[in-house]
C-alpha cells in the first residue's frame, strides 16, 4: 500500500499492463526496477498455478538488484512473510542491503560464503 499502481494483468501476447487510477499502460513505460518486481511477481504466479496443493520450492538469485532501497525492503518483508507458511525459498544474493535487510529477521536462516 501507498504506492500508485493497483492492477497488473498479462495480455494474451504475454505484454505486461500495469492500472494506473483507471487505465493501463505497458510495461516498458516503467523503470528496471519496477519491470524486475512484475517478473518476479509473475513468476509467484506460475509457481502457485504449477505448485497447485504441494508448494514449489523457490531459488531467487540477486532479483532485487535495481529496486530502490524502499521496494527492496518491502520486496524482501514480502517474502519472509509468504515463506512464513512453509515454502522453502533460497535467496542468493551478493549485496550488503539485502544481508543486512533479511538478517533483521528472526525465522531468516543466513548464511554468509
Amino acid at each position: 500500500s501507498g504506492y500508485k499502481y493497483n492492477d497488473v494483468i498479462i495480455n494474451d501476447t504475454f505484454e505486461i499492463l500495469v492500472k494506473n487510477e483507471e487505465r493501463y499502460r505497458s510495461s516498458k513505460y516503467f523503470s528496471t526496477g519496477m519491470l524486475e518486481l512484475m517478473y518476479f511477481s509473475f513468476c509467484l504466479a506460475l509457481c502457485e498455478i504449477i505448485g497447485g496443493d504441494e508448494p514449489l520450492p523457490i531459488i531467487l538469485d540477486d532479483c532485487f538488484m535495481s529496486l530502490d532501497d524502499e521496494r527492496a525492503r518491502c520486496a524482501l518483508e514480502f517474502l519472509v512473510k509468504y515463506s512464513s507458511s512453509g515454502r522453502q525459498m533460497i535467496f542468493l544474493t551478493c549485496h550488503g542491503r539485502e544481508f543486512r535487510i533479511l538478517s533483521a529477521f528472526d525465522k531468516v536462516n543466513v548464511i554468509t560464503i
